[in-house]
């Protein structure tokens, strides 16, 4: 949860953030769950309320369920077994943060 509210902070005009001139996309890439979930799940929402795209990548022990509500759709999750093959998946990452 603390993640989701120091990226909301960092999209702020004030921290350098250009809402409706750029595109606000935030990624999201753990191996394990949060700590307090409502919460997280709350942040992630106000994110989302602000207009920015949240990507999430989970590392082997990343809850897949939670991943799915922090994201701002389906196909912005990805999950891979280890930190070194984060290189398989670029390609798509790539493909959906562009489109």
């Amino acid at each position: 949860d603390k993640a989701f509210a120091d990226m909301r902070e960092g999209f702020l005009p004030a921290k350098g953030g250009r809402p409706g001139l750029v595109p606000q996309i935030a990624v999201l890439l753990t191996d394990g769950s949060a700590t307090d979930p409502y919460t997280a799940e709350s942040e992630a929402n106000k994110l989302k309320n602000n207009g920015v795209e949240i990507f999430a990548i989970g590392v082997k022990g990343a809850d897949r369920n939670a991943l799915e509500t922090y994201a701002s759709r389906p196909r912005n999750v990805f999950f891979v077994d280890e930190l070194i093959a984060l290189n398989t998946i670029s390609d798509a990452v790539l493909t959906e943060l562009c489109a």
